[in-house]
């Protein structure tokens, strides 16, 4: 065969596969604009379709904007390929995602081939996982919003949030684990519960409005960032004499609660170990200890704002407000604790 021959029937090839994948991406178009076929495609796309297709990149191009159009359906829930759908949604950046009702359970055992693709080296607990799209804990783009609505809950073994990402915000979502905001990261919780505890570490910053966390084994808020809540109740969480309600933990670190209920917490309402936390209004009472602050940390009672009502912290298990009084777990640091906006009078007795 000549040279010139063998070029025509490259360039033949070549062109009858174009020619075919067109085909494929037009035909597969018709179907995803059509909703009850689109549903059943939704859960092959990030397997078979996405990485068999040689146009896959292509197809990736106008499948995001379908899905970043219409959320996590119902249709999504009754399929069982809703968590699927909002592991890819959570990857595209500066996206509304809106969550129909239903469990979302986050799957991923590392000892899985079909979680974990990491198998060059023998899989441990220390080890760390390769996960496969839609397997591991859920991983959200900056500027991601998750709207969410009564029964839509985030559980399994990987329902822990571990967010890094700036700007991030969820809308009325369950959190049944650990919410976790890694350095640097940045997100609003609205309207949310949880029954884990929440971190908040250094760098890191958390807003949270008309939110309510309870019945966490360990702390309910931990703050070593900043923390900014206002109209949330920490409740119910911590063994006696173990775990604080809010507990702000870093020098770097400050805490402002707005008319907040911190009430019925195993150790103290809030604890304040260095950092600064200002409390404006709420009810902090039924703990096993109120207010404290220890090891240098400040305190501030700040006047509520107007109309409303001051802070109130009363029938606590131990001192209600309280500076230096750490009990076994820190001795006796009171060097620099203050707490400023309450009558000497009333502290540590």
């Amino acid at each position: 065969m000549s040279s010139a021959l063998r070029r025509s029937t490259r360039a033949r090839t070549s062109y009858d596969r174009a020619e075919n994948a067109n085909a494929d991406q037009c035909a597969l178009f018709e179907l995803m604009a059509v909703p009850d076929y689109r549903d059943v495609l939704l859960l092959e796309l990030d397997t078979a379709l996405l990485h068999r297709f040689r146009v896959s990149r292509a197809i990736r191009r106008w499948i995001d904007p379908i899905l970043g159009g219409r959320g996590v359906t119902a249709a999504d829930v009754s399929a069982g390929i809703h968590v699927r759908v909002l592991h890819r949604l959570c990857a595209m950046e500066n996206r509304v995602v809106r969550l129909a009702r239903g469990e979302y359970e986050l799957e991923g055992d590392y000892r899985n081939a079909a979680h974990n693709s990491n198998t060059a080296h023998p899989a441990g607990p220390n080890s760390v996982p390769a996960w496969r799209e839609g397997y591991g804990p859920l991983k959200i783009a900056a500027g991601v919003t998750l709207i969410g609505q009564e029964g839509v809950v985030l559980s399994g073994k990987q329902a822990r949030l571990e967010l890094q990402a700036e700007g991030v915000s969820f809308d009325s979502v369950h959190f049944p684990q650990r919410v976790m905001i890694l350095y640097g990261g940045s997100a609003t919780m609205t309207k949310c519960t949880s029954t884990g505890t929440t971190v908040v570490q250094p760098r890191a910053s958390l807003v949270m409005e008309d939110c309510r966390v309870f019945g966490s084994a360990q702390w309910g808020v931990q703050c070593g960032g900043k923390l900014t809540a206002t109209r949330c109740t920490v409740e119910d969480s911590g063994n006696a004499g173990t775990y604080h309600g809010v507990f702000v933990t870093d020098h770097v670190a400050s805490a402002m609660l707005v008319d907040c209920v911190i009430r019925n917490n195993g150790y103290s309402g809030v604890t304040c170990k260095r950092g600064e936390v200002t409390l404006k209004g709420g009810l902090v009472t039924g703990n096993g200890a109120g207010v404290r602050a220890i090891a240098g940390g400040k305190i501030t009672v700040a006047k509520a704002e107007e109309g409303k009502p001051q802070t109130v912290c009363k029938d606590n298990g131990g001192h209600d407000w309280a500076t230096g009084y750490g009990g076994r777990d820190w001795g006796t640091e009171g060097a620099g604790s203050e707490i400023i906006g309450i009558p000497q009078e009333k502290i540590n007795v």
